[in-house]
């Protein structure tokens, strides 16, 4: 299974402020049936981020919305609790801008997470240099050799 938590401020009508600020999100989710590979299980998730549109929204703002959202979390906890489940949770802070927060000592010379102790995780964000995406991943040890890989991979790519 992959998690995606999608930020729903521009998808509800109205939209709300751009600079509003506070977790409001719903999760999007894809599953894999055990013999998707992970290209596969990243456009399943890439179909259900688009899902969640200003229907999707109001539906779960309505008056029904509590029950409508307790349904979506209980079968994501069927699944889950459904045998060997890899869960994989990915979230995307790019276009917020935590580079530009100032609570009275300045603007931040670098942002990090604070703890990040779940595993199979992976944050992105931007970096404080244009253009520039940081990732903070979490993987159990084992897997470390496949994320050294993908390194080697991504560093053959010319930059521009």
């Amino acid at each position: 299974m992959a998690f995606h938590p999608v930020n729903i401020r521009k998808r509800m009508v109205p939209a709300l402020p751009e600079h509003c600020f506070g977790n409001l999100f719903l999760m999007a989710n894809a599953v894999s049936n055990g013999e998707t590979d992970l290209a596969t299980l990243v456009t399943k998730l890439r179909v259900a981020i688009e899902k969640i549109d200003c229907d999707y929204v109001k539906e779960r703002q309505g008056e029904d919305g509590f029950e409508v959202v307790m349904n979506d979390l209980k079968k994501i906890g069927e699944l889950v609790s459904k045998g060997k489940v890899q869960v994989l949770r990915f979230s995307s802070w790019c276009g917020f801008p935590i580079y530009e927060a100032d609570f009275g000592w300045g603007k931040p010379s670098w942002v990090s997470i604070a703890t990040m102790d779940t595993k199979n995780s992976i944050i992105i964000m931007d970096s404080k240099y244009p253009g520039g995406v940081e990732a903070w991943v979490t993987v159990h040890e084992q897997d470390v050799a496949i994320l050294d890989q993908l390194e080697t991979f991504i560093s053959s790519f010319p930059t521009s």
